[in-house]
């Protein structure tokens, strides 16, 4: 087994696991019930008073020589204000919306750069029905987006969260890429190169100044990242007939 293939199968947790809010149980009533025999009074007390009020109203003379007294309406009771939450059906911003479209190498096989470019132009868009055909042109849900489970499904919830992955995954092909041979399989094309590197120690400086430069990473997260030992970043994988693979984080 290949040492990508060693990777690859490990399991770890989610790099970006989802907060998730319980919904509380309904909270039960705390009026204790009435008893029957207050039940039976206040229906008999609203009988009693539907047909003595009008009668009374009714038969009432107003004495000579006094002005009839007018009917007041009753005082208009304001209630507690009621809160109005408006929902926001805006369209949620692409995370990627004006990256700029990186320019791929043109070393790369016609089906590696046909593959590249598809990602690059529905991720740019956020489309992901579009990504999802990508990742299913052979038929089968084999692309990589975390070791704790979820395919393709993950890359619409992490932009829905806010984590702007798909801007992640352009800046990514903007990259140099390097080939990982394989013994049983297709070679691998990855982005960036430094994935290609077992020790930390010996990814070249050019590629370590495009991981600083990549827009990606903020202040000490590249030196968390080297504390694996190697770089187990955010990458790419795109076999050598054209089959996405892969973009993972973790290792």
């Amino acid at each position: 087994m290949s040492d990508l293939e060693t990777r690859l199968s490990q399991a770890s947790e989610e790099t970006r696991e989802a907060a998730r809010q319980a919904v509380p149980p309904p909270i039960p009533s705390a009026r204790p019930a009435r008893p029957g025999w207050l039940i039976l009074a206040a229906a008999f007390t609203a009988v009693v008073l539907l047909f003595a009020v009008p009668a009374l109203l009714g038969g009432q003379d107003t004495p000579l020589g006094e002005n009839p007294q007018p009917t007041q309406s009753p005082p208009t009771t304001i209630g507690a204000a009621t809160t109005i939450t408006m929902i926001d059906d805006t369209p949620q911003q692409c995370s990627a919306e004006g990256t700029p479209e990186p320019a791929l190498s043109s070393d790369l096989p016609a089906d590696v750069d046909t593959t590249a470019r598809a990602i690059i132009g529905a991720a740019s868009d956020c489309d992901f029905d579009v990504l999802a055909g990508i990742a299913f042109t052979d038929g089968s849900p084999d692309l990589i987006t975390s070791f704790g489970g979820g395919g393709i499904d993950n890359l619409a919830r992490w932009e829905e969260e806010g984590y702007g992955e798909m801007d992640t995954l352009v800046r990514l092909f903007g990259t140099s890429h390097a080939l990982i041979e394989s013994e049983d399989g297709p070679a691998i094309y990855v982005w960036p190169a430094a994935f290609a590197y077992d020790r930390w120690e010996d990814i070249p400086p050019e590629y370590l100044s495009e991981l600083m430069d990549l827009g990606v990473y903020g202040e000490g997260e590249l030196d968390e990242i080297a504390k694996f030992g190697s770089y187990a970043g955010w990458r790419i994988g795109i076999d050598e007939n054209g089959e996405w693979l892969f973009f993972v984080a973790g290792d």
